[in-house]
């Protein structure tokens, strides 16, 4: 039995956490009301598409999966694999997959008000951006941050956070949730993901490769399912280095083809101008699908 499985020697996990449930009940139903009845409430809105509603749902539901689910747990008091899969997930699945679901209309008014587009534009630059997540992601993994982190337990809160702000702001210049972004070139971009991707490899490594258990904080919780405190670790930093190779492999992946796709768009439009078409329009929509 899986609750069997999940039973944890000298200790316990919640199958379902209330208030981390009801969280994501209240993102559910404020998102479905603000684009569906309560659009009507907001200057110069716009239906939302089927994409961006699949999005903003599929980054809450890997949301939930992190926080109100027995892998919340796990992360926070026996596992610091576990913990690498929860921040991994929150800011590299769950960031950008909300991000991408919310319609420029209702990003736009906030970036009217006072000193916020000069904060949004600085954090959003590509090397400010790139590096101070990565900073923070690292630091975030080193034996005495872990430690603030879970003594108290509420400093969780804001310490992810913070670092789920700093992954939107890493996010943006590849996403462009609203018009005013700044656009890179298709190979910037890549050079861009790549860079996150080979900022995180140092902080692997020392997990992997550490002889010994460096987190206090999970030394005193029991050995579950005959995983060694060091074993651990290294699953740690092999999960995280395995992972974020996965995720930003995929993002550039998606980067080319959008751009093949505008390129594809652009030169229809130039042979159109001479009614002339060098392919056919069915070949050019299969393009634009992938």
């Amino acid at each position: 039995m899986l609750s069997q499985w999940l039973c944890v020697p000298g200790g316990t996990t919640t199958w379902v956490h209330p208030g981390a449930t009801l969280l994501c009940v209240i993102l559910a139903a404020a998102y479905a009301w603000v684009v569906g009845p309560g659009r009507s409430h907001f200057a110069e809105s716009a239906p939302v598409g089927l994409g961006k509603k699949s999005a903003f749902f599929g980054g809450l539901f890997f949301l939930y999966a992190t926080i109100a689910t027995p892998v919340a747990d796990l992360g926070m008091m026996y596992l610091v694999s576990a913990m690498m899969v929860v921040h991994m997930v929150q800011t590299l699945l769950v960031v950008p997959l909300m991000l991408m679901g919310l319609p420029a209309w209702l990003i736009e008014p906030a970036l009217r008000q006072p000193v916020v587009p000069s904060v949004v534009g600085f954090l959003t630059r590509p090397v400010v951006a790139l590096l101070l997540f990565n900073l923070v992601f690292s630091l975030y993994h080193f034996p005495s941050i872990v430690q603030l982190m879970m003594h108290p337990a509420s400093n969780a809160i804001w310490m992810e956070l913070l670092l789920d702000l700093l992954a939107a702001a890493m996010w943006w210049p590849i996403i462009r949730p609203v018009p005013q972004a700044r656009e890179m070139p298709m190979l910037i971009e890549v050079a861009y993901l790549f860079g996150n991707m080979m900022a995180l490899m140092p902080a692997c490594g020392v997990l992997v490769y550490a002889k010994q258990p460096m987190f206090d904080s999970y030394l005193s919780a029991p050995v579950i399912w005959g995983i060694s405190h060091l074993w651990d670790q290294q699953l740690a930093g092999a999960l995280m280095a395995l992972g974020t190779s996965f995720i930003y492999a995929a993002a550039m992946t998606v980067v080319f083809f959008r751009w093949a796709a505008r390129q594809q768009r652009d030169e229809r439009a130039q042979w159109e101008e001479l009614n002339v078409l060098p392919f056919p329009a069915a070949e050019l929509q299969e393009v634009e699908r992938h």
